[in-house]
């Protein structure tokens, strides 16, 4: 959405702005009338942002409402053979592994240090979502160690940032890859006869998409379709303005 179609649809964006910064007032909005400048002036004024900081994530949020909430996107992850061997399985049980020790590191930065009452709920999710994530690391630890190998110890780089939406995006594309994987781990486990370890990756999966819907609410979008196919970047289906 450009700057002009903002102009002509203030009145449609002042709300969706409000919800997005509750601190803004209508007395705020009102004077601000779709200046750029001026907007980002009073986000600094009422959110303590740098000028970069401000314009960041005024840009992200202008950025998705030009995306109209059609089809729900799809996330994908690299494909993997159903037949794997057991020394195969280990190596890819222990990239889970450093996914969820990422997880883990992810949801105890963001629990937090996300702001704002719109965020208060989600924040308290977030830390039992790390507890749950710390579990599942358990779990797959023990399977690499049935399986003879040795559980992983370096995780995942975990990506931050000042804005808050974008913290609770990149769990949401964290989040989304996780499921594809462990859809796939299932059937590389069964295809093995490990049933047992498909079973535990299957009680996994179960939080693993709670968690994917609990982000897609606090965000206000639905909630990502996932495939396992080539990987490709998440996107999302915002409320159309």
């Amino acid at each position: 959405m450009k700057w002009d179609q903002i102009k002509s649809d203030w009145r449609e964006v002042r709300g969706k702005l409000k919800e997005r910064w509750n601190k803004l007032t209508d007395s705020d909005l009102s004077g601000i009338a779709g200046k750029r400048d001026q907007l980002i002036n009073v986000l600094q004024k009422r959110y303590d942002y740098a000028k970069e900081q401000a314009e960041k994530s005024l840009d992200s949020f202008i950025s998705g409402l030009e995306v109209k909430p059609s089809p729900i996107e799809t996330t994908h992850v690299r494909h993997e053979p159903h037949n794997v061997t057991r020394e195969e399985l280990i190596g890819l049980l222990n990239e889970d592994l450093a996914g969820e020790y990422q997880a883990i590191i992810s949801y105890v930065i963001y629990s937090q240090v996300l702001k704002g009452a719109q965020y208060m709920s989600i924040a308290k999710e977030l830390e039992t979502h790390a507890a749950e994530e710390l579990s599942h690391a358990l779990t797959i630890s023990k399977q690499i160690d049935y399986l003879r190998g040795m559980p992983i110890a370096v995780p995942k780089a975990v990506r931050t940032s000042a804005d808050a939406e974008e913290m609770l995006r990149f769990d949401l594309q964290n989040e989304a890859e996780t499921i594809a994987r462990y859809r796939q781990r299932v059937r590389q486990c069964e295809a093995l006869g490990e049933y047992a370890i498909a079973e535990h990756i299957r009680d996994i999966l179960m939080q693993e998409q709670e968690h994917l819907i609990d982000l897609a609410t606090a965000l206000g979008i639905e909630a990502p379709v996932v495939t396992d196919s080539t990987q490709a970047p998440l996107e999302d289906t915002p409320p159309q303005v």
